[in-house]
Formats: structure tokens, sequence, C-alpha cells
């Protein structure tokens, strides 16, 4: 059964984009917070599943846990390693 994915649309810097491509690389967990004021908007898209986020009052935080993401069906794995390479492509 496949877990629903979510697609946000942010701003990463390229700092971020690099800290979320070596952590999937290396199979390294990684927190990444977003802010209302700037992040929240823009055309970085993350695609995650919901367990892999929670909203903050002035954002949202990003625990990306290599972990959680082996424990995805085959389907969502697919779509969030292109999301991933996309991002990377942007460095």
């Amino acid at each position: 059964m496949n877990e629903e994915l979510i697609k946000i649309n942010v701003t990463l810097s390229n700092d971020q984009k690099q800290k979320i491509h070596n952590a999937f690389i290396n199979h390294r967990d990684i927190r990444l917070r977003l802010s209302r004021k700037g992040n929240l908007r823009g055309c970085d898209t993350i695609i995650v599943p919901p367990k892999l986020f929670k909203k903050l009052d002035n954002g949202m935080e990003f625990h990306l846990k290599y972990s959680l993401y082996d424990t995805l069906p085959l389907s969502n794995k697919i779509s969030v390693f292109k999301n991933i390479v996309n991002i990377s492509k942007n460095l």
C-alpha cells in the first residue's frame, strides 16, 4: 500500500540543497528548518511523506530520516529519489 506523499514548494539555499543531497547520498539523517518568512514559497519542490515533517509555529521542520526512507514503498522511494535528484541539479 502506498503512503501519500506531500508536495511543498519552498525556497532552498544552495547550502540546504547540498545538505539534502549529501545526506541522501551518504544515507544520513538531516534536520531542515524552513521559516514562514521566506522559505515556504518558491520553486524548489520537496516531496516527502507526512511522517518526515512537523509544522512549527514559525514554519516547518523536516527531519529527513534515511531509515524512514527505507521503509517507504518502492513507488514512493522513486518519487522521493527523483525529487532529490532535481534539487541536486540546481546546485
